[in-house]
């Protein structure tokens, strides 16, 4: 069964400061995103899941001696995140409204990726054949890159209704997110306004997970770190994973 569900988690930069992490700044809490990633490894590997953990650049230039501990200490594979998380937010807002896409043009987002890719390989010696965009804003132009690069699986599809890695045009393996991501649907951020509990979103994952096995699919969850730390300390994470 285990072989058919696929576990990720993004992965971002402290200096990001975005809306989770000024959250934590706002309780009191100092730790990284990195930094919660060895509890959600322990409890990933304690229910025989290897996740694909998906860092920025930046957390990889950051905090690349923590990340080398993990990979010493936990099974799981590793992809790029994008290097800055589109920063500044400023070029990324102009590009979207000009052009739908939060790259100015191909080559920023082929040297945002080179540069990802680089990153990772020079800190920790690993060569990604994974890639998710943060956010999942890609472009016409995302998976060509990805080829040219060597990349092997790219994961920013969202969608409740396909329940299968396919092959992209551009010789890739698509892996698309099929269950319900906790960042869009639980209540852990004070960004969101709305919300499901975490009983509900647990219930309705493990429907769709047994669903997508039972037709012979490859089940996509996307647990965040950070949003399962601050959901409940990662109750949620345990409670889904044990009974997966």
């Amino acid at each position: 069964m285990k072989n058919r569900i696929w576990l990720t988690g993004d992965v971002h930069h402290m200096t990001m400061n975005g809306h989770d992490q000024k959250l934590m700044s706002q309780k009191g809490i100092k730790t990284s995103e990195v930094e919660l990633c060895k509890q959600y490894l322990e409890i990933s590997n304690q229910y025989g899941f290897e996740p694909t953990l998906f860092f920025t650049g930046k957390s990889v230039e950051e905090e690349g001696d923590k990340i080398k501990e993990l990979i010493s200490k936990y099974k799981f594979s590793i992809g790029g995140h994008t290097y800055s998380a589109y920063q500044p937010k400023i070029l990324s807002r102009i590009s979207s409204k000009l052009y739908n896409s939060p790259y100015l043009t191909y080559a920023s987002q082929k040297n945002d990726i080179i540069k990802t890719k680089k990153i990772i390989k020079d800190r920790l010696g690993i060569e990604i054949k994974f890639w998710r965009n943060h956010g999942y804003r890609s472009d016409k132009n995302t998976n060509n890159i990805l080829d040219s690069l060597n990349f092997k699986y790219v994961s920013n599809e969202i969608n409740q209704q396909n329940n299968y890695e396919q092959k992209t045009a551009n010789n890739l393996i698509s892996r698309p997110i099929n269950t319900l991501p906790d960042h869009e649907n639980m209540f852990h951020s004070t960004e969101h306004k709305g919300g499901i509990s975490s009983d509900k979103w647990i219930s309705h994952n493990i429907i769709k997970v047994e669903k997508i096995i039972e037709n012979k699919g490859l089940a996509s969850l996307l647990l965040h770190p950070l949003c399962m730390f601050l959901e409940d300390d990662f109750n949620s994470m345990v409670r889904l994973l044990s009974a997966l």
